[in-house]
């Protein structure tokens, strides 16, 4: 707005240049010249003064278009005053047309001033007893001068326009540099909260405040057996090693399965269905102990790594309830954490450490709910820790026969040295063709082997 104010200076400077230089080589002949450019030296004055005006009564969208119809009206006037000359006529007319796309005029509202300007040209003829529009040619110098400056005009928009926009780009690099900057930093603080947590906070649809909510919950506890003792033995390292491979396959895996990871406790893993996505409770349970099941094999493939780098006979055990729990933010406005507190959660924990090693233990209620899609073993009524009651256990053994022989895509055979493990949902399509050239380079292997140690004919005698 102040470089438009300023434009307009220049604008009227310039046309009053032109009438001058129309005047010393006698191209026009008014009445009263002193008047005329008067009117010219006056007129951005007039204009800024009552701009500002507009501006504060109507806002500038409508103030705008209000001092393009004064541009449009003096149009009109300068070409009667330089008598129709084509080439200053010309000029001022593409400089309004420029003035007016400058200041992102409508199509429409430049059709309405040029318009605007017509029907005022014929108005001010009328009132002036001027009959005919005859359009003359100007002096060389005139047609010079006016050429000259429309140029000046027209740079001095041009220069702006690329100092602003090397200005915007400079703005731009900079917010782009803030932008990733804070992208980075949120993407690193997203580390320490639940993935779908931190996604819906994104969306707008959960907000980072003390709020919590009373929600059923399938909740899934987990440790490594023996870990302490392991600890003990290790060094800080190999055992940060260890743990950090465990935490990462476990989480991949309750990623996968829609588990909202909780936190982290030693060893332990607290992982619970239901919260801030839910697809009901009896799918949250089956979800919950697919996960589970898929951990348990995970395991097989950590051991026999882990056996290599010289650890070995490290397992889990899970325990896994379906319950009422208060879930939402818990601390301070300063601080909080997104997790459960509740009975349910405790007696999970309570499963858990009950459980014997590469067990699945279940309370009546997740059973309930996943009894038709389970094979579950009664363990019988458990008096846990912290508990008054003793409580019903069931043990997962695997999926229902009828189940398992449609939907089991996971194949699993382990021998003294051998250990095969195929997850079909896990396979890519065009990685079919590579694995059955791998199973026939370690059938042809077993098959070599097999010959080595047969015995000779001298033998068999």
């Amino acid at each position: 707005m102040q470089f438009a104010r300023y434009h307009r200076y220049v604008a009227y400077f310039l046309i009053l240049i032109i009438f001058l230089a129309a005047l010393y080589s006698n191209a026009v002949h008014p009445a009263h010249p002193f008047i005329i450019i008067a009117i010219i030296f006056l007129i951005p004055f007039i204009q800024n003064y009552s701009s500002n005006r507009l501006i504060r009564r109507f806002g500038y969208p409508l103030a705008k278009n209000i001092i393009l119809l004064i541009d449009a009206l003096f149009v009109a006037f300068w070409l009667i005053s330089i008598e129709f000359a084509v080439i200053p006529s010309l000029l001022v007319i593409i400089g309004l047309i420029y003035g007016a796309i400058w200041v992102r005029v409508s199509w429409l509202g430049l059709l309405t001033i040029v318009l605007f300007s017509v029907s005022m040209l014929y108005l001010l003829c009328y009132l002036l007893g001027i009959n005919n529009i005859d359009f003359k040619t100007s002096p060389m110098v005139v047609s010079v001068i006016s050429i000259m400056c429309l140029t000046i005009y027209l740079s001095v928009g041009l220069i702006y326009f690329n100092h602003r926009l090397h200005h915007i780009e400079t703005e731009k690099k900079q917010v782009d540099e803030q932008v990733t900057k804070y992208l980075t930093l949120a993407n690193k603080l997203a580390r320490y909260a639940p993935s779908q947590i931190w996604q819906s906070i994104i969306r707008g649809e959960h907000e980072a405040k003390i709020d919590n909510k009373r929600k059923k919950l399938t909740i899934f506890f987990s440790d490594i057996q023996g870990f302490t003792e392991l600890s003990e033995k290790l060094l800080p390292d190999d055992l940060a090693f260890i743990l950090n491979d465990y935490f990462e396959h476990m989480t991949d895996i309750a990623r996968r399965h829609g588990g909202t990871v909780d936190k982290y406790m030693g060893d332990a893993i607290l992982i619970f269905f239901g919260d801030p996505e839910s697809k009901g409770y009896k799918e949250d349970a089956k979800a919950c102990i697919y996960m589970a099941m898929a951990m348990l094999n995970e395991m097989k493939i950590l051991r026999e790594r882990w056996k290599r780098l010289g650890y070995n006979g490290l397992h889990i055990r899970i325990g896994i309830n379906t319950g009422y729990c208060h879930v939402g933010n818990f601390g301070t406005s300063s601080r909080m954490s997104y997790t459960i507190v509740g009975r349910d959660a405790n007696l999970a924990a309570r499963l858990q450490t009950a459980a014997e090693i590469d067990q699945i233990l279940i309370s009546e209620s997740t059973y309930q709910l996943v009894k038709d899609s389970f094979t579950c073993l009664e363990k019988g009524e458990l008096q846990l820790k912290g508990l008054s009651e003793p409580v019903l256990t069931w043990q997962i053994v695997g999926r229902q026969d009828s189940e398992k022989a449609a939907t089991n895509r996971w194949i699993d055979y382990e021998l003294q040295g051998f250990h095969l493990q195929l997850d079909l949902n896990e396979l890519k399509p065009y990685e079919g063709a590579k694995a059955i050239q791998i199973l026939e380079q370690v059938t042809k292997r077993l098959k070599m082997e097999e010959t080595r140690y047969q015995p000779h004919d001298k033998y068999k005698r």
